[in-house]
């Protein structure tokens, strides 16, 4: 179902997949941990390639060619 939450990583709890689909600056303040912590399955789409810390998440950027 769709609820409120109070928080980004309270939103994340339980989750499959996240994806970032705005460049928001409250994304670029997220860790890895934040994902791997309390998503079930931590993997993200990062259309904005906000995301600098990514160790330990199926993570994949679009946008901007490759992942350095």
């Amino acid at each position: 179902g769709i609820g409120d939450t109070s928080s980004i990583v309270e939103c994340l709890g339980g989750a499959d997949l996240c994806i970032i689909a705005v460049p928001w600056p409250e994304f670029r303040t997220l860790r890895a941990a934040d994902f791997t912590e309390t998503m079930r399955t931590p993997a993200v789409i990062d259309c904005w390639r906000v995301l600098t810390d990514t160790t330990g998440l199926d993570y994949t950027a679009i946008g901007q060619g490759p992942c350095e």
